[in-house]
């Protein structure tokens, strides 16, 4: 159940803190992003993102193992509340939590959408962009 319910947990948090240092670091170079941004995407969805795949590929079983924990598992009910309940976890349902890997892979390409929007029609930029 545990395997399940935290599957590629772990490898999910360390994708997005590497992309996410990437994004850092192109920032503190130069603000201007635009340029960076698709080059990072590409990059990291061909190396590794694959881990996102699975971990959202997984979410069906989470939910029904989650499900069934809270329905069948007193201990765990309670347990979950206290932890829900944490200022830690501002009152985000644990549900939520799971959810996040997914909500934010899937912002992506509106993240690529918004730089290509913005990048003028002749940009040498552009094509890179738009294959972000």
């Amino acid at each position: 159940e545990q395997r399940i319910l935290f599957s590629e947990a772990i490898q999910v948090r360390s994708c997005s803190e590497r992309f996410l240092a990437d994004l850092e670091g192109a920032w503190q170079e130069s603000v201007l992003l635009h340029t960076s941004i698709p080059q990072i995407i590409r990059f990291h969805a061909s190396q590794h993102f694959q881990v996102y795949v699975k971990y959202c590929s997984n979410q069906i079983y989470q939910d029904r193992i989650l499900n069934m924990l809270r329905s069948e598992n007193p201990k765990f009910v309670e347990a979950l509340k206290e932890l829900e309940s944490s200022q830690k976890c501002q009152s985000l349902a644990m549900h939520s939590f799971l959810m996040l890997p997914m909500q934010r892979i899937t912002r992506l390409p509106l993240l690529a959408e918004a730089v290509v929007s913005r990048l003028p029609s002749g940009s040498p930029h552009l094509t890179a962009a738009k294959e972000a």
